[in-house]
């Protein structure tokens, strides 16, 4: 799969996919996104993000004051998510090396477009997180799609940004480039739908600690159904660290069913009703074995049949009464 750095590579002077703004430099003419300009370059967020003229027009002319070969260098740096382009990092490509006239040029350049990073040239890691995507999110400027996720609640966002990471929305902007809003159409918490919205635009993913199981495990759907493998595993991670912390109680059982009972649910063919499951069995084996047995009311819960749903129920009988028959082997 590629990774964000490589699909919003692609969309470099593409002219077809959501290009919002023309960045014209000596005879240069590149069609980008300013959703994607603003993450590494300080000097269009200021442009694009306050009352200069710049921030309504469809062209920014930035001169012929500027090397046109480093100056798309920038272009192609801040198209790479803050990663070196292979100008600079590949000692084995065809392009010869940079002078040490052209390094300082390029830092002067860095600096004017306060593009950070690239005015560290000494540095042996060209790596950086977006810089200043945060404040964009649900941000109405420059805003060219908006995202429904059910009662009237809309959050605005950029076609480039969604695109540059999620595969699923990649593949709706390609089908139909000029949509404007776009309907989830999925259940769940809108507190969870807006926190994953939000993970597009943070440098961090998005972690709080009184945030409840139900919560990650819908964040963890959502990156599942809308492409964000990169993330899903880190809500999974969390899911499964907040449940197996949960005491044995009843607000517990009550917390399997909703994963792994018989009555129909959301994450009933996702890998949550497993690893559930697994950690249940997990959990039974070792209060077992501490001779303090889950309590009553888990018991009753299996017997009326509403801790699992048939499946479940069916392995769990199995695995509990094949542990009962090696530990009678054993004494």
């Amino acid at each position: 799969m590629e990774s964000a750095n490589d699909i919003t590579a692609r969309l470099y002077n593409v002219s077809a996919k959501w290009s919002d703004i023309i960045i014209k430099y000596g005879e240069h003419q590149i069609h980008a996104h300013k959703a994607i300009l603003v993450q590494q370059s300080g000097h269009f967020l200021t442009a694009f993000t306050t009352l200069l003229p710049v921030s309504s027009s469809p062209g920014i002319d930035l001169g012929d004051d500027d090397d046109p070969r480093l100056l798309t260098w920038i272009l192609q740096y801040i198209y790479r998510h803050g990663t070196l382009h292979n100008y600079f990092s590949n000692l084995k490509t065809s392009n010869p090396r940079m002078s040490m006239e052209q390094l300082i040029d390029l830092f002067e350049l860095a600096d004017k477009y306060d593009v950070e990073v690239l005015r560290k040239i000494t540095r042996r890691d060209w790596e950086t997180k977006t810089r200043n995507m945060f404040s964009l999110s649900n941000d109405k400027r420059f805003s060219d799609i908006t995202i429904c996720i059910g009662g009237g609640l809309k959050i605005f966002a950029h076609k480039a940004v969604l695109a540059s990471y999620s595969t699923c929305f990649q593949k709706k902007l390609e089908r139909t480039p000029s949509i404007d809003s776009i309907d989830l159409g999925i259940k769940g918490s809108h507190a969870a739908m807006k926190a994953f919205l939000k993970d597009f635009y943070m440098t961090d993913t998005y972690s709080e600690p009184e945030c409840s199981v139900q919560f990650y495990a819908d964040l963890y759907l959502l990156a599942t159904h809308l492409g964000r493998e990169d993330i899903a595993p880190f809500y999974l991670e969390r899911f499964s660290a907040l449940l197996s912390k949960e005491p044995f109680t009843y607000d517990y059982i009550a917390c399997l069913e909703t994963y792994c009972g018989p009555v129909y649910s959301r994450y009933s063919e996702s890998t949550l009703s497993e690893i559930v499951f697994q950690q249940v069995l997990h959990r039974v084996r070792s209060l077992r074995e501490s001779r303090d047995y889950p309590p009553s009311y888990f018991a009753r819960a299996l017997q009326c049949g509403t801790v699992f749903n048939g499946r479940f129920a069916a392995r769990f009988a199995s695995e509990v009464f094949s542990s009962l028959v090696m530990e009678v082997q054993r004494t």
